[in-house]
């Protein structure tokens, strides 16, 4: 009996020292799996930072806002700074940005640069201009030849004066009411039909709008003085809301105009465009003494006695009507020696071809052949 106890201590002994040697060794594996853990952070804890020269670290480089690589490298270019990173002090430093022809598709980045004054980026393949929301110190803003549809980012550019949108595929301008310090406006070769959001922008100097669809001018109205208008090539056929402006150019080429009775009222007109219409009588343009460029071309005009007195004139194009009688020309004397006269083709009568024109053009520009 008492040797069976003995047996039994025994085998306590060795199961208690068993058990402290595997808890031992047990311990000492985890603290080398811990060790491990750590070094690829399996376990949950935070890696450590990463060195500044890394790409998580925080070195001020903006480069990654530049989305697309000629844009970065036209801000570059602009900086002087070839290969040290950009950082976003550089971006703000930038007034004056000439992008133009340069093949950038995005503007990403762009919104760092928050005092620009004057930003080219015509003749490239641009469609999304959201970016230039965030610019209201913009002055002058070039946009032509793009892929541009949408506008509305323009809203919020208070101070902007000159606008180039040509060449693109705007239709919608709506936006364009809130630019009231807008003086310069280019939009020719677009999908304009509306342009009632031009009304109440009174600080419009120039008007670009040939090549669209538009039919209805009287947005145009209320402008107390106007430099230059560019209507052609629309679809435009009463000009009666023109009566009575103020203009120095006004271009209405190609359009289905055959009546020009508003043209009398109109102030300081200096350049007119008619060619490719449908007009005949020109007699309202009788009392225009201060034009000096005329476009006449493919009409119906037969009689120009209208011109008799409109003695500033130095470029006179009737080419491609039906005139027969250059005697009012004769009787103009203000048409003198250096000035432009284009009528071929016209029916001219023998007298106009062989007396008149000898007698009294011989020293002038005049191309009848």
């Amino acid at each position: 009996m008492k040797q069976l106890k003995v047996i039994t201590l025994i085998i306590i002994s060795l199961s208690v020292l068993l058990a402290v040697g595997c808890s031992g060794s047990g311990s000492d594996n985890s603290d080398n799996n811990s060790g491990n853990s750590n070094n690829y952070g399996d376990n949950g804890s935070t890696p450590p930072p990463p060195p500044p020269d890394s790409p998580g670290g925080d070195n001020n480089n903006t480069d990654s806002l530049i989305a697309d690589s000629n844009l970065e490298a036209t801000i570059r270019e602009a900086l002087n700074k070839p290969t040290d990173p950009i950082t976003e002090a550089d971006l703000q430093s930038l007034e004056v940005l000439e992008a133009q022809q340069k093949g950038i598709t995005d503007l990403g980045g762009l919104e760092h640069c928050t005092n620009l004054r004057n930003l080219n980026l015509a003749g490239n393949s641009i469609s999304d201009i959201g970016v230039l929301a965030g610019h209201p110190t913009l002055f002058e803003l070039n946009l032509n030849n793009n892929n541009i549809s949408e506008i509305y980012a323009l809203e919020a550019l208070p101070d902007l004066h000159i606008l180039h949108l040509a060449d693109n595929s705007v239709s919608d301008i709506s936006v364009l009411a809130s630019l009231g310090n807008l003086w310069v406006l280019f939009l020719d070769n677009n999908d304009v039909s509306d342009i009632s959001a031009l009304s109440g922008l009174m600080q419009l100097q120039q008007i670009h709008l040939s090549g669209n669809s538009i039919s209805d001018v009287s947005a145009l109205s209320g402008h107390p003085v106007l430099g230059q208008i560019w209507l052609g090539d629309n679809a435009i056929s009463d000009i009666s809301p023109l009566a009575g402006i103020s203009v120095g150019y006004l271009s209405l080429y190609a359009n289905n105009i055959s009546d020009i009775s508003a043209l009398a009222s109109i102030s300081n007109l200096q350049g007119l465009t008619l060619s490719g219409n449908n007009i005949n009588d020109i007699s309202a343009l009788s009392g225009l003494n201060t034009l000096s460029s005329l476009w006449l071309s493919y009409n119906n005009i037969s009689d120009i006695s209208s011109l008799a007195n409109l003695t500033n004139l130095r470029q006179l194009v009737l080419n491609d009507n039906g005139i027969i009688d250059i005697f009012p020309l004769i009787e103009n004397g203000g048409l003198a020696q250096g000035d432009s006269i284009t009528l071929y083709p016209n029916p001219l009568n023998e007298t106009s071809i062989s007396i008149h024109v000898p007698a009294r053009f011989k020293c002038r520009e005049m191309d009848t052949n």
